[in-house]
């Protein structure tokens, strides 16, 4: 409940600190989090840390605080969670059959390479952002940047495929990592 008088951007900030609050609790000993509501059918219990734990340090990326302890935790647990096929997440459930491809999904991938090109200015990290990087392009060219995965409601079961999530989180990572590129070639 709003304070009679207090400034918004105050409330703000407060409201800021109270969710930073509630981030640090539910961060996993491992690093990461999980989404309160999307799964990944393919991994136990029908979690999804790999989105869940994006999408957190997106928030922190915004608010300047990837530098904090639980931003550099949960970005070495995605560091650790990378396909051999350069991409993330994914399993048998993933809607294609290129071998090239291996069974990461766009969707994962194209989240966990924007958010680690954030750390790229650190070798480990820039690595990483670029295998990601191949994979979304080696999808794109494939086509399969337009075939979602199934994602959904875990705790439900009920899964479902989001047509234009693929497509803009594909574009999100790949305008991150050029940005990141670039920013290599302008030192």
């Amino acid at each position: 409940m709003p304070v009679c008088g207090e400034q918004p951007s105050r409330r703000v900030d407060r409201a800021v600190s109270r969710g930073l609050t509630y981030l640090a609790k539910q961060q996993r000993p491992d690093g990461s989090w999980l989404p309160l509501w999307f799964g990944n059918q393919d991994y136990p219990d029908d979690e999804n840390p790999i989105y869940g734990t994006c999408k957190v340090l997106c928030a922190y990326r915004d608010l300047k605080l990837l530098e904090s302890s639980q931003a550099q935790h949960a970005a070495q647990w995605l560091l650790q969670h990378q396909n051999a096929d350069g991409g993330w997440g994914g399993g048998p459930s993933v809607g294609w059959s290129a071998a090239e491809l291996g069974k990461s999904s766009v969707e994962e991938t194209a989240l966990s390479t924007e958010i680690i090109a954030e750390f790229a200015d650190r070798e480990k990290f820039s690595v990483s952002m670029k295998c990601g990087a191949r994979w979304l392009v080696s999808a794109v060219r494939g086509g399969f940047h337009a075939v979602p995965s199934p994602i959904g409601l875990y705790f439900a079961k009920l899964w479902y495929y989001e047509d234009v999530y693929p497509l803009i989180f594909t574009v999100s990572a790949l305008s991150r990592v050029a940005q990141q590129l670039n920013k290599g070639h302008s030192a």
